[in-house]
C-alpha cells in the first residue's frame, strides 16, 4: 500500500489503495496492543524497566 503511494507512475489508471478488512483488523490489534502497553507503563510506574528484575517493592497478586 505504501509503495503504491510512494512510487510514481505515468499511468493514469493508478488509483489510491483501498482499505481492506485485513488492514482494519491489523490496525485494531495494533491499537489494542498499544493500549495494553500504555496501561502497563502507567500501572507499574517507576517499577517498570526494560530489563527483567525483581525489586523489593514488587508484589505478586
Amino acid at each position: 500500500m505504501a509503495m503504491a503511494i510512494l512510487v510514481w507512475t505515468s499511468s493514469h489508471k493508478s488509483h489510491a489503495p483501498s482499505t481492506t478488512p485485513v488492514f482494519l483488523v491489523g490496525f485494531f490489534l495494533t491499537l489494542c496492543g498499544a493500549c495494553v502497553r500504555w496501561s502497563s507503563y502507567r500501572t507499574l510506574g517507576p517499577l517498570f524497566t526494560f530489563e527483567l528484575s525483581i525489586r523489593d517493592q514488587h508484589k505478586l497478586c
